[in-house]
């Protein structure tokens, strides 16, 4: 799967970030790629100081479209992230879990209900103040016709502009 996306915050004050987005997706598959547009708004907010750490949160809403249908798929996606430094040093450790929704059912194939959940379980390292790397497991589990569970081993990079 390739992504390319871009994002622009609207509103940003530490308790509220308001952003508004749009990305490219192509999924690569046997049968021939799929390429989805998605437009998407987001909300990321503080939720509770908790052992050392914070839980945080993204609430996201996308409008994805692709070539093969004339409908606009609408889809909820809830991010929940805990993450701990572990004292004197610049390593933590990190666990997510984020869950998709389908609100409606698109003639391309989008179901409404249960899409999915990522589940992330992994270390954090904070290079600089601006520059955050993580890696670990993401177990992530597909609802469809065949649900489908992939074991990851991910890593991303996180860099404040």
């Amino acid at each position: 799967t390739g992504v390319q996306t871009c994002a622009l915050p609207i509103w940003v004050n530490g308790q509220l970030d308001v952003y508004v987005g749009y990305a490219s997706v192509t999924q690569h598959r046997d049968t021939g790629d799929i390429e989805e547009d998605r437009i998407w708004q987001q909300l990321v907010y503080p939720i509770a100081d908790i052992a050392g750490g914070k839980l945080t949160g993204r609430t996201r809403l996308e409008q994805r479209f692709r070539d093969t249908g004339g409908d606009t798929g609408w889809r909820l996606r809830q991010f929940l992230r805990y993450g701990r430094p572990i004292d004197g040093t610049s390593f933590g450790v990190v666990a997510s879990t984020e869950v998709f929704v389908g609100l409606n059912e698109t003639d391309w194939g989008q179901a409404d209900g249960f899409d999915q959940n990522r589940l992330f379980l992994g270390a954090s390292w904070q290079i600089t103040p601006q520059l955050r790397l993580e890696g670990g497991y993401l177990n992530q589990h597909i609802n469809g016709p065949t649900d489908t569970t992939r074991d990851n081993l991910a890593f991303n990079l996180f860099a404040v502009l």
